[in-house]
């Protein structure tokens, strides 16, 4: 390229936002003109004032030519007030280049030779800093000293360039008017807990100067990467990223979670730089614990053993690590087991659409289990749709990030409080699921594409042909479902045709003569399992199938794909053989307390009712395991029947204890169910002790060799209602029942 033309692309340049002053055009072209085959160009710089002021042309290429360990012409010269540049020449002729080794090395030892040179002629005490062999490069080099140095040297170029770089020099030139004029930019997207639907941190994002060559952060990094520039370039965006985020209070009030995307590869040079990573942060007064330091990997990496050594040194530093694009590139399920990272980042391809394909789910399922037996958390990105955040949700996903939960913003943005609602109300039917508590086919139910009766059927097919996922359509009318028509009804023509081509191969027909009239149709009321129950009844049905969800005279609520029904049945069994008394198939704490909270969240009224059976110790000494086995199977089905009797469906009876019980019920039943407790119990006391112990109201008991007489078990029965209360989690009400019975065991209060 001409020098001439190389001038006009530095400074002529009227749609850059600040052009780079005339002072530093030339020292900038030279840089640019070094840029070659043969030639490695390294950057040096001072951090300190009077470092800057003290270096000079013969300081450097004094200890320049003391340090190379292997020939080469050297050219330095001035770039900015503390920064200079040296191009290294191979000599003309050789059958060698420089090799990466030496030139870390010579990085690494310049910046040592000329700090303590710089303080010994200061007359400042040198900092104790080990020089490395080329056989011992890791970054516990750089951790020496607790002091910085005062001079830092990056390679521009690590590699020997190809003529191609020579084809774009506006590309390069444009990056580097970037990185030293500090011209970046960054916004912040929230990542979100997927449980209680609060931002847990941000991802910061860089951007480059608007209406500049370079705007988009591919652009930036296909540049750096192919002049070798990535690790450079990192560090920019690193330091914009904490200073903006600084700005923005990221520490203030409870910190967040500040995630930063680094390249894999760039890792290994961290260490050459001034600062390490967690000078830098905590420079702008970010605690490196709050930062995730997101590892990418945009070109392929050879050297694994060497990342994992990085890592551990990051981690050191209180750093908290995520790998990004699972299943893509090193992040192989065996990497991420040895790099044990604290988040693996879902790739938004894994994502998308995957509410309604089936693979994508189970993989995202079976990801989700390996991230929990290997100690790190999953994070779906790209979540576009309220449909893929629920799936998500119901899959156990922790956390997420994408433009349905908010967009990437130049300050901190909450999460939009309808979508909060939406996660926290999700997440509570997932947990009533694992819980064993059932569901509705209306809490299921997912918005799906709907059409008037009249529709054309060409326009329905053309749908199905843009639309691979796309299984059926619902037919409403004046908001009332009449029926559904299935892909596979079409599936011959969208065979043979592309979505222009329908109009020409399908009847002029209305979609109402070719929708299904039988189709399940199934109330927003009605519980999954006979949902379930009714879809297996139909041979019609298949997996493929989409359920009509209504209200009361046919509104149309949504559909449930028979495939995710059967999914969340089989959730709910395992929910409940999890969560359940094995001896009396009752809820146990884990339920009652998530039914509880449940209640208290909705402000719901509601009584709890405990109930225990006294003695029973004592009836097991005496008569066994089994009679004991017996009288606590039958006090469970009688609590059962006389809740179901008070309070239908809305009653829950748990068996949390081996000889306890708790009722929730509605307050104006408390004390009417407490007597009717009591009452159930002694009727049916005659099973399990004999004619005489009942007519005494006692039995003997062995005991040491003596015989005691031991009162009859009794069912003591307390209660509390919520009504006057300020209750808003499990534990406080449970503890103020435990309480009252506690004053009734002292014979200080009864029920």
């Amino acid at each position: 390229m001409q020098p001439q033309r190389l001038a006009s692309l530095i400074s002529l340049t009227p749609s850059r936002e600040v052009p780079i002053p005339a002072a530093h055009a030339e020292p900038l072209e030279r840089l640019l003109a070094r840029f070659m085959p043969g030639c490695v160009t390294l950057l040096l710089r001072a951090s300190h004032p009077g470092a800057a002021a003290w270096l000079g042309l013969h300081h450097i290429e004094r200890h320049l030519s003391a340090t190379l360990m292997e020939p080469a012409r050297t050219e330095v010269w001035p770039l900015l007030a503390d920064t200079w540049a040296i191009a290294l020449h191979t000599p003309e002729g050789a059958d060698w280049e420089l090799s990466a080794t030496s030139i870390h090395v010579l990085c690494h030892t310049l910046a040592q030779h000329l700090d303590m040179t710089w303080r010994t002629e200061a007359g400042m005490r040198p900092p104790a800093i080990a020089l490395p062999a080329p056989d011992t490069l890791s970054p516990e080099d750089a951790a020496s000293s607790q002091e910085p140095l005062a001079f830092s040297v990056v390679p521009v170029s690590l590699f020997q360039i190809g003529e191609a770089l020579q084809g774009n020099i506006a590309e390069l030139n444009a990056l580097l008017e970037i990185i030293l004029y500090k011209r970046l930019s960054t916004l912040f997207q929230p990542i979100v807990n997927l449980r209680t639907g609060q931002t847990l941190g941000y991802e910061a994002l860089v951007r480059g100067p608007r209406g500049a060559t370079l705007r988009r952060p591919g652009q930036m990094f296909a540049a750096a990467s192919k002049a070798e520039m990535v690790a450079w370039f990192d560090i920019a965006c690193m330091d914009q990223c904490f200073a903006q985020a600084a700005r923005m209070g990221i520490q203030r009030g409870k910190p967040k979670l500040l995630f930063v995307n680094i390249d894999a590869g760039g890792l290994a040079y961290l260490h050459l730089h001034d600062r390490s990573l967690s000078m830098r942060a905590r420079e702008y007064g970010i605690n490196p614990t709050s930062v995730v330091i997101e590892i990418t990997e945009r070109q392929t990496l050879s050297d694994f053993p060497r990342l994992l050594q990085f890592v551990a040194h990051l981690r050191e530093e209180g750093f908290r690590i995520a790998v990004d694009d699972a299943g893509a590139g090193y992040s192989s399920l065996s990497t991420i087991a040895q790099l044990r990272p604290d988040f693996v980042k879902i790739d938004h391809t894994l994502i998308r659409g995957m509410d309604s394909i089936g693979s994508h789910r189970a993989l995202l399922e079976a990801l989700t289990q390996y991230a929990r037996h290997i100690g790190t958390a999953l994070l779906a990105e790209g979540m576009e749709t309220r449909e893929e955040v629920a799936t998500l949700i119901d899959l156990g996903v922790p956390y997420g990030q994408g433009y349905y939960l908010g967009k990437p913003a130049e300050d901190f943005q909450g999460v939009p409080r309808e979508v909060r609602e939406f996660i926290q109300q999700r997440a509570g039917q997932r947990a009533r699921t694992e819980a064993g508590r059932t569901r509705s086919m209306g809490a299921m139910a997912r918005p799906h594409p709907a059409c008037a009766p009249d529709l054309p059927l060409a326009e329905a097919a053309r749908r199905f042909a843009r639309d691979a996922s796309l299984s059926s359509v619902v037919v409403v009318d004046n908001g009332c479902a009449l029926g559904l028509l299935m892909r596979d009804r079409l599936q011959n023509a969208l065979d043979m045709a592309s979505a222009a081509q329908m109009a020409s191969i399908m009847p002029a027909q209305p979609i109402v003569q070719w929708m299904h009239t039988d189709a399940l149709f199934v109330d927003a009321a009605t519980p999954i399992e006979d949902a379930a129950r009714q879809a297996i009844a139909r041979p019609d049905i298949s997996l493929q199938s989409d359920i009509i969800v209504v209200r009361d005279n046919n509104e149309y609520v949504g559909v449930v794909p028979t495939r995710l029904l059967f999914e969340a049945v089989t959730a709910l069994q395992d929910g409940r053989n999890r969560h359940v008394n094995p001896l009396t198939g009752l809820a146990d704490y884990v339920a009652l307390e998530q039914e509880l909270q449940e209640r208290l969240t909705a402000q719901q009224p509601c009584a709890i009712v405990r109930a225990d059976i006294t003695r029973l110790e004592a009836f097991v000494r005496r008569f066994g395991v089994a009679a004991g086995d017996e009288m606590l199977r039958a006090t469970g089905d009688m609590i059962l029947r006389l809740s179901q009797q008070y309070d239908g469906a809305s009653g829950f009876v748990a068996h949390p204890g081996m000889d306890d019980f708790v009722l929730l019920t509605a307050p104006a039943h408390m004390r009417a169910l407490c007597r009717a407790l009591i009452a159930g119990f002694d009727a049916q006391i005659t099973r399990f002790f004999p004619e005489e112990c009942v007519r005494a109201g006692r039995f003997p008991l062995e005991e040491g060799g003596r015989v005691r007489s031991v009162p009859i078990c009794r069912l003591r029965v307390v209660a509390q209602s919520s009504e006057g209360r300020r209750w808003s989690r499990p534990r406080q009400a449970l503890d103020a029942i435990e309480e009252a019975l506690r004053s009734l065991r002292h014979g200080s209060g009864d029920m």
